[in-house]
Order: C-alpha cells, then sequence, then structure tokens
C-alpha cells in the first residue's frame, strides 16, 4: 500500500462509503418484500439468484482462463462452491416440513370450530334457497356451485366422513408445530432454525477471505493509475465491482437485520459521502 497516510484514508473512507451504500440498499429493498409479503423460503430464493449469478461468473473466469491465461479469478470456484452448497442446504430444510396432506387436515382441524357444523337444520336452511339455473350464471358465479363435499374430497383431506345427519367425523392430526417467525408460513414453525448460521459460515468467510485480499491488491495497484492520465472511472467501478462480490452473500440473511443497524450503516454512508465530496484528493 502507498506510504501516504491521507491517500491511504481516503482510499478506506471511500470502501466504507461503497459498503455502507450496499447495505442500506439491499436492507432497504429485501426488508421491504419481506414486510409486503413474508416467505419462510426468501433466504432460499435469494440462494438461487446468487446461485444463477456465481455460475455465470464462474463461467466467465473459466474462459478468460482457457482463451486469455488469466488466472486472477480462481476465487470464483470457491465463491461458486460456497453457495451451491448453502443452496442444497436450504433444499433440505423441506424435508423438515410437514406435509401437504398432513397440513391441509390440521388446518382444517384449526378452522372447524368457526365454522357452522354440517347439521340437518343447516342442510335444511340451504335446502330454501332457489337453486342457480345454468341460464342466469354470471362471471361473478361460483364454479363450485356449493358442492362442498366435491371440493374437500379433491383437496387433499381425504379422512373426512360425513354420517347420516351429515355431521364431519376426521381422524385427529397432531403436528408439533413452533412459533413460525411473525408473518410467515405457519408450517414454517416446524423447520430449523439453525441451519442459516451454516449457511453463512459457508459463504461468508471464504469469500471475506479471498475477495477482501483481492480488493486490497488491487486498490494498492490502481490507486496511482489516474496520475497517469488514466480515467478513474475504471477505479470507481473496480472497488464497486468488488464491494458488490464482497457483500453479496450476506443478502440472503440481511432481511432480519433490524431497522438499527441499517440505520447506523446509513449514517456512515452520510458522513462518508459528505468526507469524501469535501476531503482531500478528491478537491479539484
Amino acid at each position: 500500500m502507498s506510504s501516504n497516510p491521507l491517500l491511504l484514508l481516503a482510499l478506506t473512507i471511500v470502501y466504507s462509503m461503497m459498503l455502507s451504500a450496499w447495505f442500506s440498499v439491499a436492507w432497504f429493498f429485501s426488508r421491504g418484500a419481506s414486510a409486503m409479503r413474508p416467505s419462510a423460503l426468501q433466504r432460499m430464493y435469494a440462494l438461487i439468484w446468487l446461485f444463477a449469478g456465481s455460475f455465470a461468473l464462474l463461467a466467465f473466469v473459466t474462459v478468460l482462463s482457457n482463451n486469455y491465461q488469466v488466472a486472477g479469478g480462481y476465487f470464483a470456484m470457491f465463491y461458486f462452491a460456497g453457495i451451491f452448497l448453502a443452496l442444497v442446504l436450504s433444499y433440505l430444510e423441506l424435508f423438515f416440513a410437514p406435509t401437504k396432506t398432513a397440513f391441509a387436515r390440521y388446518s382444517g382441524q384449526e378452522d372447524e370450530p368457526a365454522s357452522r357444523p354440517l347439521t340437518g337444520t343447516t342442510t335444511a336452511a340451504r335446502s330454501e334457497e332457489p337453486p342457480i339455473a345454468d341460464d342466469d350464471a354470471t362471471e361473478t358465479t361460483s364454479l363450485l356451485r356449493g358442492d362442498r363435499r366435491s371440493f374437500a374430497r379433491h383437496s387433499g383431506r381425504r379422512d373426512s366422513v360425513d354420517d347420516e345427519n351429515g355431521n364431519r367425523d376426521e381422524e385427529p392430526i397432531q403436528l408439533d408445530l413452533k412459533q413460525p417467525y411473525p408473518g410467515e408460513q405457519d408450517w414454517s414453525g416446524k423447520l430449523p432454525g439453525w441451519l442459516w448460521l451454516l449457511q453463512l459460515l459457508l459463504v461468508a468467510p471464504i469469500v471475506v477471505i479471498l475477495v477482501g485480499q483481492i480488493a486490497l491488491l488491487l486498490t494498492s495497484a490502481l490507486h496511482q493509475t489516474p496520475a497517469d492520465g488514466n480515467s478513474s472511472l475504471f477505479v470507481y467501478l473496480a472497488f464497486a465491482l468488488l464491494t458488490t462480490l464482497l457483500l453479496a452473500p450476506i443478502g440472503p440473511f440481511i432481511h432480519r437485520f433490524t431497522w438499527h443497524v441499517p440505520t447506523f450503516v446509513f449514517l456512515i454512508c452520510v458522513a462518508t459521502v459528505i468526507y469524501n465530496l469535501v476531503a482531500f484528493p478528491f478537491s479539484r
């Protein structure tokens, strides 16, 4: 690295600005998506996107190595391997979820006290309603036409039996569902809550070690090139690309952060932006 302490400080501030900006923007969109439509599979979806991006990066690095003898992208193999193993764990996590049939029967039992029983009284009351003729059907007419038993027969709940009075007798279903994360699906309470830590250990440390070292090396190699007449835009693009590669593995987990952490990081981003606008060597 350069012996100029002011230049070292300026480069550190640039990286701090880009890291904090990426974290703040990524948290805003991930948290917003989770708040609008919470899903227990958001971590899995993010890993799928990371898998696709890391595969494209690995293919690009392979072409550079075979055709142009550029071997500096060796980190892409470890990058891809860590994300692949984390995605495999996400698929294995689905085996802990209850089956659709068992969960449908369990949900039906939970909702049964709030629904009206199919007794003879309700059956008679329904029979008094005039039937809907085929020629009276409109675009808002239900396709089931009140045939609830046929719907239940095809919805996976095959253990319900109607007696002669119309009462429904179902076999009890016992599911040990823990409390899910607020707003997410009820069945997600059965998923192991510790698996995300193992996935984070697979994708984060190796990326920080390899990409961080490459970022430091490129910083020491590129910070003097604008003095030779080269464009400084390439330097900033290289910093932005390395920042994205460095922080992308925390994307699947960033929506779990509370607002305190990104708020503090955003304040760091504002402070570093102000410093970069007024301090040497960024002034004319």
